[in-house]
């Protein structure tokens, strides 16, 4: 080819030195016009020049930069200005543009499994069924959730949990009273869902009473710790250590914290009337002993204190305990109790 060797490397070079005086610069033009063949060589010359810029000085230089310096003064105009001219597909596949098409198509092969993963997960895991477990009247229930925790609903409560529990989250939501014996996992905590609290486990095991027809919502802490968050207040969550209840009022929103309130050697058979009123106390001895207890209404709001165990104490007992306690009286009628 013309004038190639040693030449057109050396203008090439003093180009890329910024030390390329005009005649050289029309020499090199002129050189470049001659064929596609002698613009492709100027091209990859710069480009080993380049190369071997960066592999000595990093930031020293920059490709695009260059290329389009040579350009402009190649025809003395911006790239952006020339007219277009059809190009092989060789050239394409050697251009700037091929780079950015292929790493754009490069990203989408990355991206798409990544997407395509995610947005299945996401479809499997809203399409996760409601698992709905209720312990009857008058009895308990104990069930263990897939990870192992041990959770012993007491009579008239009602859990209920996603079907990928374990999987995308381990929370259960409950209406009544539970005893909870949890498998830690700090990865994944276990939470019970109640419109007045959200309990988090710390590694524990602990208890949370919550009927709606109840007046208050209790959580007590065996042994480990939790954190409880009160709904119905704006308080900062509460970590809880062993032996503290927390007792909120559904009315108004306030919690009371108690320490040393709950006995390490606490059950699910033992019952816990700490000043609660008779309206409460029937509701709660109806649910455990499946007996029917009303109260009339001007002792509903008479507070009781008492600790019972269900597989030591008859509900019989029990009402007769809250009669000479509160000075009240009470009726039996089969399996039915009115106190008045």
């Amino acid at each position: 080819m013309q004038m190639r060797d040693k030449n057109i490397d050396d203008l090439i070079t003093a180009y890329m030195d910024e030390e390329i005086d005009s005649e050289q610069l029309s020499e090199l033009r002129t050189w470049a016009f001659a064929s596609q063949a002698n613009e492709d060589y100027v091209r990859h010359r710069i480009k080993f020049l380049f190369a071997l810029e960066v592999k000595e000085n990093p930031a020293g230089f920059d490709e695009t930069e260059g290329i389009e310096r040579f350009y402009q003064h190649l025809y003395e105009k911006s790239p952006a200005d020339l007219r277009p001219r059809e190009i092989s597909f060789d050239q394409f596949i050697r251009s700037k543009w091929f780079r950015y098409v292929a790493a754009a198509i490069l990203l989408l092969i990355i991206a798409l499994p990544w997407a395509s993963y995610h947005i299945t997960s996401s479809h499997v895991i809203g399409s996760f069924a409601q698992m709905e477990m209720k312990a009857p009247e008058g009895s308990t229930l104990d069930l263990y959730l897939p990870d192992s925790t041990n959770i012993h609903l007491n009579s008239g409560s009602l859990i209920s949990y996603s079907q990928g529990y374990n999987i995308s989250d381990r929370n259960v939501a409950l209406d009544g009273e539970a005893f909870f014996k949890v498998k830690h996992k700090k990865e994944l905590p276990f939470r019970v869902l109640t419109a007045e609290m959200v309990v988090e486990d710390i590694g524990t095991e602990f208890f949370i009473r919550n009927y709606k027809d109840e007046n208050e919502a209790v959580a007590g802490l065996i042994s480990g710790k939790i954190s409880l968050r009160n709904q119905l207040g704006k308080s900062q969550p509460v970590e809880m250590s062993a032996g503290d209840k927390v007792i909120i009022d559904k009315s108004t929103g306030k919690m009371k914290l108690m320490k040393r309130a709950v006995s390490p050697t606490t059950t699910c058979d033992d019952i816990y009337f700490e000043n609660m009123s008779l309206y409460d106390v029937a509701q709660i001895l109806s649910r455990s002993y499946g007996v029917n207890i009303k109260v009339m209404d001007k002792i509903k709001g008479v507070g009781f204190y008492g600790y019972f165990n269900k597989k030591e104490d008859a509900i019989g007992d029990i009402i007769d305990a809250i009669s000479r306690s509160c000075h009240i009286h009470y009726k039996k009628s089969k399996n039915s109790y009115y106190l008045y």
